[in-house]
């Protein structure tokens, strides 16, 4: 319990950081994949189905939309997340 409560911490620091200096546009959860559900249109007919449905062992816990300089300092921010130290954390731009 402590363990998770310094993990909040850190990353509630980070967070508070990133929107001080403008970076953090935003910081969602999402809910847990049992509350997913899975869309599907098959010829036409829409078909919904509750999930999990993710053979995966990671999960996508939430979202984190940040405008930096560089790469160099997204990657910088990604490490500091605190999962980072045991899971992946995964960088992606936004389309445009």
């Amino acid at each position: 319990m402590a363990a998770r409560k310094a993990l909040t911490q850190q990353l509630d620091d980070l967070l508070a950081e990133l929107s001080a200096n403008g970076e953090l546009i935003s910081a969602d959860p999402l809910e847990a994949p049992s509350r997913a559900k899975v869309v599907r249109v098959r010829e036409g007919v829409r078909a919904t189905t509750d999930g999990p449905y993710t053979e995966a062992k990671e999960q996508l816990a939430g979202v984190f939309i940040i405008d930096v300089a560089s790469e160099e300092r997204a990657e910088e921010i990604a490490a500091r997340i605190p999962e980072a130290a045991f899971t992946a954390v995964e960088l992606r731009p936004i389309a445009t």
